[in-house]
């Protein structure tokens, strides 16, 4: 009697001591070779890796001074300073913990994290690491099944379509299937209509760019459209508007061949009793129009630039001939054939019943801001010896004009001057070159903007099917952009992180709170967690009238307004804020960054252009211009008696935008996904954990 080796159904190794009763997951010592137990003397623990960031090693001695000496599982040693702190990947800090490790928890990776022997950062990358190898993407959080995350494979696997739906629709009896992003949706679908809590649901999809989250959403929609059905359709028309809205708000970004510019709320409606679907609507949010005048190395202007280039279409030449395309120097986005993209935008517009007017005003004005792009200007003098401007060339002005269908006179007019009121009287003042280049890209980010929303108006006219006022319970799905730091942050990224904070909280709040209830049902004994509350950062940022945006607005309402100024006002107001950083040289080397710690991370930003871009709007002459266009549909886009400008500023509109998603979320019974990057090379087979640790 003693110990003996049993197996599990799915063939994993236990040991079973039929005396005592016990079960162990590791080999007892008593079955193993002398050499073995040779090998496993020490405690097994986690040490910082040069490149792994985790790996296994046994505590094999204990120095006077205090220091750990550690073995690796291929015999290399590693020195624990007595201070417990090692420098990691990339330069990182890195605390020592010593936490356990049992071996065998090496050899059995978990599809629930929460099931793991021992949760910290190691032991959750390793699990991870290990499913990804075997291709299995995704994992449990939780055993109330509301939290996945999600392993982008960057490669094409036979996990998705219509027979792998039906099959996590209805599972065969006894039959235990790997967890799966059709999982969420199913819970999601069956919730709506039998759930205790409430009717409504939403899936919030969150992570990096180039995580997944535009193919999970795409996931979500599948499936939904497969097993409901609709009226009229409908469900056909929520698949066909994807390669529109990828074309005019998707680019290839230096993480991302086809990286979501913009955030969507997607709400799928049904009729309960029916189960099918009945309508839709999109909500976009913060559209990085700023990608429209300048890309950075290496990445790409919005998608439809590049297919209605190479198209040929509307006049135009190649994309390396248009100021707009070719800064980057980067034409070809991985995996993308434009021409073949560009035929599916048409099909897609066609499918959604966009009249060939519709579609022909889309790409004429696209192809008009490509043109305005290529206005060029040199120095001019005007009276009083003031500096001024006029175009090199009248040519690339002249064929905007004519597809803007506005006089060529009078867009010039508006590219080289713009008109001001002071004390009821209007006076015309000269742009100098630098002036008129930037009046110029804030008109096409303007037109191209507006453009963009209406696009998504018309995308929703085709979306609500016969639906009545009243169009029932629905399914909301949040793909929006995920955290964002780069080695240059500015007004976008705040925007960006701001939103990923309220929904970190939204997080917080609801997950560890059902996960805790499940628990308490079940009687199953736990050790509650102490989340962290980042409602501080959240004031720093949003609270009026002392928060950043809020003193941003107020800073773009004074006259002599400035980005320096409103720098000099936050650091005054937040200098203490443990959550707020200024370099105390910052004045003197006329500098504009700072630093605020989110919870993800720290992120420095630069308030260079703050005010410019807060105030997202347009000269009065501009707007005057496009509201006279000939062309019906311009004039939908800037109707006329409504104003020069947009009265609200880029800030107050998101806010009001984010404070509506979130009492949405709040009504709703909410899952999530959490998309990780396994590799910035974006290539399949390749797990690296100093990555996959800050997603």
């Amino acid at each position: 009697m003693g110990w003996t080796e049993k197996k599990t159904i799915a063939g994993l190794s236990y040991y079973y001591d039929e005396t005592t009763d016990a079960i162990t997951w590791d080999t007892p010592e008593e079955l193993m070779s002398r050499e073995e137990i040779e090998n496993n003397k020490g405690e097994w623990t986690w040490v910082p890796h040069p490149t792994e960031l985790w790996v296994p090693a046994r505590r094999v001695e204990t120095k006077s001074d205090g220091s750990v000496i550690c073995l690796t599982e291929d015999k290399k040693k590693v020195t624990v300073p007595k201070g417990r702190v090692m420098t990691g990947p990339g330069g990182r800090e890195m605390k020592v913990e010593f936490w356990p490790l049992k071996r065998s928890t090496l050899l059995r990776p978990e599809e629930d994290l929460v099931m793991l022997d021992d949760l910290n950062e190691a032991v959750i990358l390793n699990n991870l690491r290990s499913r990804y190898g075997e291709n299995l993407l995704y994992t449990w959080v939780g055993a109330a099944r509301s939290v996945l995350v999600a392993v982008n494979p960057y490669k094409q696997l036979p996990l998705y379509g219509p027979s792998k739906i039906d099959l996590y629709r209805q599972p065969p009896p006894n039959t235990k299937l790997d967890p799966h992003v059709y999982d969420i949706a199913n819970d999601s679908f069956n919730s709506m209509l039998f759930g205790r809590r409430t009717s409504n649901q939403s899936i919030l999809i969150s992570g990096e760019s180039g995580a997944g989250k535009t193919v999970a959403t795409k996931q979500c929609l599948d499936f939904l459209a497969r097993i409901s059905g609709s009226e009229d359709n409908i469900e056909e028309r929520v698949i066909a508007c994807n390669p529109l809205l990828e074309a005019f708000g998707n680019a290839q970004t230096i993480r991302n061949n086809n990286s979501s510019r913009f955030g969507k709320w997607i709400k799928v409606y049904f009729d309960p009793a029916e189960r099918v679907i009945v309508a839709a609507d999109i909500e976009n949010y913060l559209l990085e129009k700023s990608r429209l005048v300048y890309q950075q190395k290496g990445e790409r202007n919005f998608h439809v630039m590049y297919q209605l280039t190479k198209a040929g279409e509307y006049g135009l030449g190649a994309p390396q001939s248009y100021r707009y395309t070719n800064q980057s120097g980067c034409f070809d986005a991985k995996d993308i054939d434009d021409l073949e993209e560009f035929q599916l935008v048409k099909d897609s517009m066609e499918h959604l019943g966009f009249s060939g007017e519709d579609q022909d005003f889309a790409f004429t004005i696209a192809a008009a801001i490509l043109n305005l792009g290529n206005c060029e200007f040199n120095s001019k003098k005007e009276k009083g010896n003031v500096t001024g401007s006029s175009l090199k060339s009248k040519d690339p002005a002249n064929i905007a004009a004519k597809l803007l269908g506005v006089p060529e006179a009078d867009l010039e007019k508006v590219l080289n001057y713009r008109s001001i009121s002071v004390k009821g009287k209007t006076a015309i003042i000269p742009l100098d070159p630098e002036k008129a280049r930037g009046s110029c890209d804030s008109l096409s980010m303007a037109i191209y903007g507006r453009l963009f929303n209406w696009l998504v108006r018309k995308v929703n006219e085709a979306l609500q099917g016969k639906a009545n006022a009243n169009k029932g319970v629905y399914i909301g799905i949040l793909d929006i952009f995920g955290f964002e730091i780069f080695d240059q942050n500015s007004f976008e990224q705040l925007c960006i992180n701001y939103a990923n904070e309220k929904l970190q909280q939204q997080f917080n709040k609801t997950t560890f709170k059902e996960e805790e209830a499940l628990y308490v049902s079940e009687a199953i004994k736990f050790t509650h967690v102490d989340f962290i509350d980042n409602q501080e950062v959240l004031d720093l940022v949003e609270r009026s009238p002392g928060g950043i945006l809020p003193m941003l607005d107020d800073e773009c309402l004074v006259p002599e307004g400035s980005d320096a100024k409103f720098m000099n006002k936050v650091e005054d107001r937040h200098g203490k804020n443990p959550k707020f950083l200024t370099d105390k040289h910052r004045k003197l080397n006329d500098s504009f960054n700072f630093e605020i710690f989110h919870y993800a991370g720290v992120v420095n930003y630069n308030a260079d252009g703050f005010m410019d871009k807060n105030r997202d709007n347009m000269f009065f002459d501009q707007y005057v211009l496009c509201s006279r266009s000939s062309h019906g549909l311009m004039q939908e886009l800037f109707p006329k008696g409504k104003g020069s400008t947009n009265n609200k500023s880029q800030s107050t509109q998101f806010r009001a935008q984010l404070s509506d998603l979130m009492s949405s979320l709040a009504d709703t019974e909410s899952r999530y996904i959490r998309c990780i990057k396994p590799n910035g090379k974006q290539v399949s087979d390749n797990f690296e954990a100093p990555l996959a640790a800050t997603n």
